[in-house]
C-alpha cells in the first residue's frame, strides 16, 4: 500500500510557523508524489475565509502547481460540485479563472489536480463569508 502526504504552507520551518500553518488550515494533501499546490481566493489563502460584500461578487481563483510528472488537468470544485476542469500539460502550470456564479455564505471551493501517472494533490478549501 502505498501513503500520501499531507503537507503544509509555513513562512519558515519551525515549530511555531508548522503549527501556525495547521491552525490556519494552510494545507494540502498528495497521493505520495512531492507535488506543490498553491491555491487562493481573492488573495485568501487555501485554508482561509473570503469575506464578500454580496453573493454576486467575482472570485478570482487563482492555482499554480508543480508536478512531478506530466500534469493531466484540475478540476475547480465549488460546493462539492465541479465548476471547471482545465487541461494541462508539461509538469508546471499557472491557471486564473474567474467565478461568476452566485456565492453562499459558508460555500466552499477547492482545487484537485492530477498527474499523467495518476498521482493527485488536492488544497484545503477556501471558505465563503457573505454579507448582506
Amino acid at each position: 500500500a502505498k501513503s500520501g502526504f499531507a503537507c503544509v504552507y509555513a513562512p519558515e520551518l519551525t515549530r511555531e510557523g508548522i503549527f501556525d500553518a495547521l491552525r490556519e488550515r494552510r494545507c494540502y494533501a498528495t497521493t505520495g508524489e512531492r507535488m506543490i499546490l498553491e491555491f487562493d481566493v481573492n488573495g485568501a489563502m487555501m485554508g482561509s475565509d473570503t469575506l464578500l460584500e454580496s453573493p454576486s461578487q467575482p472570485r478570482r481563483i487563482r492555482v499554480h502547481v508543480i508536478g512531478t510528472d506530466e500534469l493531466d488537468y484540475l478540476r475547480i470544485v465549488k460546493n462539492n460540485e465541479t465548476l471547471v476542469r482545465h487541461e494541462l500539460s508539461g509538469d508546471e502550470a499557472f491557471f486564473e479563472y474567474t467565478d461568476t456564479s452566485p456565492a453562499r455564505d459558508g460555500g466552499f471551493t477547492y482545487v484537485r489536480v492530477v498527474q499523467k501517472d495518476g498521482n493527485t494533490a488536492w488544497s484545503s478549501p477556501v471558505w465563503a463569508r457573505v454579507q448582506e
